[in-house]
């Protein structure tokens, strides 16, 4: 009998994403202290984590099952919870006009980067300038420069396709001044971020942007994305199947968090607030600023591993298609 015990155990852990044990446990254990602290009307927080150590074997074994029971939850939430960070809301009247407002935002911010990048490129060319004219054929300065400040091609000095493509293959940025390079890069891999080139596919959160960003570059939308490696598992080295794995494992992760954090954010309040003492609401108030802190941090996490994961996607098509060749 213990060894089916253990067995049945085994097979039902072997269901948990390991990557939803985390946000379970966070839930699970912030949940307590606050619980804690509520019960003893006190913010003597070594107090409250004593006071849970010494509770009987019950009450840890409960937490033990509540935390099992945590994981299946959230591990249920695992793919909704990117799905709403990503801003695939279900329209309604009372989300609409927020979600209109989130994309005009998102609209607005990557116009702002467009124009701060072609300013940056125009003060990195301007830079580079004197030692271009010196080092460089005169010509590829023109195609630069026609290029840097969007001439019509109508009116291009240099019209020679043999000597546009020579000065394409020439990086000008090289010769400019660093300081200006690295806030120029800087302010293209944020412009990167976004559908290149496609308001019109826009989404009203950030994450939800990166990864559609991704999802263009490897014009593989909708479903066909989704399929994309299940699909070409076979093709994909080991090397490249395990990044893809922890960057979406990571993905999962943060995502959980978020919203993990986000309902213990609003659990704070209603929950030390009765504590008393002379702090009066500086407690709860610090407490769900600290857990809102907490879910902004494990967002911006998210978007990290999006970034990852959609850099891994495209190793893999091109792995892929170099295999067909």
């Amino acid at each position: 009998m213990p060894d089916g015990l253990s067995a049945l155990v085994a097979r039902i852990l072997e269901q948990l994403a390991v990557t939803a044990w985390l946000p379970a446990a966070m839930l699970i254990g912030v949940g307590s202290l606050l619980v804690q602290l509520h019960t003893n009307k006190s913010l003597d927080i070594p107090r409250a984590v004593q006071d849970l150590a010494t509770k009987p074997w019950g009450v840890i074994i409960i937490l033990l099952f509540g935390l099992v029971l945590t994981t299946m939850v959230t591990q249920a939430f695992s793919f909704a919870s990117i799905r709403v960070l990503e801003g695939y809301w279900t329209p309604n009247r009372v989300v609409e006009p927020f979600l209109r407002r989130r994309v005009t935002r998102q609209v607005g911010l990557w116009k702002r980067l467009e124009a701060r990048v072609q300013s940056l490129d125009q003060e990195l060319f301007e830079s580079a300038r004197v030692r271009l004219l010196k080092e460089e054929d005169r010509n590829h300065v023109d195609v630069w420069e026609a290029q840097v400040y969007r001439i019509p091609k109508a009116q291009r000095r240099q019209q020679d396709k043999a000597v546009i493509l020579a000065a394409n293959t020439i990086d000008w940025r090289q010769k400019a001044d660093p300081a200006t390079a690295a806030t120029f890069y800087r302010a293209q891999a944020r412009l990167d971020d976004f559908p290149p080139g496609a308001p019109h596919r826009f989404l009203p959160m950030a994450l939800g942007n990166v990864l559609r960003a991704y999802e263009e570059r490897l014009r593989l939308p909708g479903a066909t994305l989704e399929r994309f490696v299940m699909t070409n598992y076979e093709r994909i080295p080991a090397r490249l199947m395990i990044q893809h794995d922890q960057f979406r494992d990571r993905l999962d992760m943060y995502c959980l968090l978020v919203l993990v954090y986000s309902l213990l954010a609003c659990a704070a309040i209603p929950l030390l607030t009765p504590t008393g003492g002379g702090a009066g609401f500086a407690a709860p108030l610090g407490g769900c600023l600290l857990l809102i802190g907490l879910a902004w941090l494990s967002y911006r996490a998210a978007i990290s591993s999006a970034r990852g994961y959609g850099s891994t996607l495209l190793a893999i098509k091109d792995v892929i298609e170099e295999s067909r060749r």
